[in-house]
């Protein structure tokens, strides 16, 4: 578990990608490492305060959880492909990932993504 800031998530990809080698080697580091990345970036500029990840792995799942403390839902915008200022991260981690879900609570909420091995 790391809770963290917006300097930190270099810091977040880099445990999970160490995390996954050491416990869910099918599962391909680099993508876990872009999950994170988009999903810890977002936390961090959309939500006010903290932000935390937690990574572990159970049955043949990596669970990927990203809490923080907005209630506002994570919401996919379209993609800027002429000035290059992003919408893409949430398409990415919907591609890679084998579930995805929300989870909602009365002060903040969990954006979980699930990959199997």
């Amino acid at each position: 578990m790391l809770d963290s800031d917006g300097s930190s998530v270099g810091e977040a990809r880099r445990a999970a990608a160490q995390y996954t080698a050491a416990c869910c080697p099918p599962v391909d580091a680099g993508d876990v490492e872009l999950i994170v990345s988009e999903l810890c970036t977002n936390a961090y500029r959309h939500a006010t305060g903290w932000w935390r990840l937690c990574v572990h792995a159970h049955q043949g799942r990596l669970v990927l959880d990203v809490d923080d403390a907005s209630t506002t839902p994570p919401r996919p915008r379209d993609p800027d492909n002429v000035h290059g200022t992003g919408g893409l991260g949430l398409l990415l981690v919907a591609q890679l990932a084998d579930e995805q879900r929300l989870l909602r609570y009365p002060a903040g909420k969990t954006v979980r993504v699930v990959l199997r091995f």
